[in-house]
């Protein structure tokens, strides 16, 4: 089975499911024992899953940054970090001229995917 760790994390700390390889370029700190697809055979195979906030394109930078800022404060605080934890993510935290440029990175990383597997949008 394919999973994003969130979903995994627990499962494999209860003992309800053994996890091969994580699908990342370095181990994960919640399943430091669970190799990496590298490490595994895969060197050129790295997947992780995130989330970002978005808005619309018009949206005024004050709200953008107040926004980041409520979310920033969020990712300090000792609950949050815990919970993130204990599903095995790893909160990152950029701002959004990061943000924008790792959605900008993701888009083109996988339309050459697409484009190599011959699919057509319809």
């Amino acid at each position: 089975m394919w999973s994003v760790i969130s979903i995994a994390t627990p499962f494999v700390k209860q003992g309800r499911m053994k996890a091969l390889v994580i699908a990342s370029e370095k181990r994960a700190p919640g399943l430091p024992e669970v190799p990496t697809t590298a490490e595994g055979g895969l060197a050129d195979f790295a997947v992780s899953g995130w989330y970002v906030i978005v808005a619309p394109a018009k949206t005024p930078q004050a709200v953008i940054e107040r926004v980041n800022d409520a979310a920033q404060k969020a990712l300090k605080n000792e609950g949050v970090l815990q919970r993130l934890a204990a599903s095995g993510t790893q909160p990152i935290g950029a701002g959004p001229v990061e943000a924008a440029a790792h959605i900008r990175a993701e888009m083109a990383r996988w339309d050459r995917v697409l484009k190599a597997a011959g699919v057509q949008p319809n």
